[in-house]
């Protein structure tokens, strides 16, 4: 994996995402600045139990999980992506995955998070996985993300761990 967020790095940095990133003016630093700090507010959030996808996400984010499996796809919309890809596996775990951003890397528009996730699935087995989330910010808000993990560890918890019952 650390050689996939280490591509996506390079890609972003030096314009080979088709993601428009604009050149450096002031008001674009301060932007870019804005953007990472929205970014990384968010990040702490949800390291302290505090809310991630609802306060950051545009309620109509385009977000592609890249990979293979059923859940590697674009998700049109917030409530489709919690709904389809964060709550089944969200629910399987003791507590919340807790991130640790490794590298927060902006430029324009343009977010790049590298981070650790770690959590403790039902069955007591550890889950450990290795993230680069690319959001597309506009207007404090990300309209785009794309992510890239390693899905084995992601499809095993909801494979190998059952929904729990409803009450």
């Amino acid at each position: 994996m650390r050689s996939s967020w280490a591509i996506a790095l390079v890609l972003l940095v030096f314009g080979g995402l088709s993601l428009s990133i604009p050149r450096d003016t002031r008001s674009e630093d301060a932007s870019t600045i804005s953007n990472a700090e929205r970014v990384r507010a968010a990040f702490e959030r949800w390291a302290t139990g505090g809310g991630f996808f609802d306060q950051l996400l545009a309620a109509d984010v385009s977000w592609t999980i890249h990979g293979s499996g059923p859940l590697a796809k674009t998700y049109a919309g917030r409530d489709a992506f919690i709904r389809e890809a964060v709550r089944p596996f969200a629910a399987r775990l003791v507590k919340p995955v807790t991130p640790t951003i490794r590298h927060l890397v902006a430029r324009g528009d343009v977010v790049v998070a590298v981070w650790d996730g770690e959590a403790m699935a039902r069955d007591g087995v550890p889950y450990k996985n290795n993230y680069v989330w690319v959001f597309r910010i506009q207007d404090g808000k990300a309209v785009e993300v794309e992510a890239f993990l390693d899905l084995e560890p992601y499809y095993a918890v909801l494979k190998r761990v059952p929904l729990p019952e409803s009450r």
